[in-house]
């Protein structure tokens, strides 16, 4: 006999933010949405961290991430590409 599932559970759905986190898992890309990581901090970027928030940056950046963050990924990713 099959039991009833209950209404407001059939319309479970996972989050827009849970379906790009997916997508990004499997496309073996690197998930910067959720300030979620599965990786060991480096040392250097725990000290920049604790600095930044004795200098009293502790809130959300933009949404669009930091310019000069940005531009430290692009060209890093610009590296990466002539070397591959």
């Amino acid at each position: 006999m099959k039991q009833p599932i209950n209404q407001r559970m059939a319309a479970l759905a996972h989050s827009e933010i849970e379906r790009l986190t997916q997508a990004c898992v499997q496309a073996k890309g690197l998930n910067m949405a959720q300030g979620v990581c599965d990786t060991p901090v480096p040392p250097v970027v725990l000290r920049a961290a604790a600095q930044a928030m004795e200098r009293g940056k502790n809130v959300y950046s933009r949404f669009d991430g930091l310019p000069e963050l940005r531009q430290a990924i692009a060209k890093s990713l610009r590296v990466q590409r002539h070397r591959g």
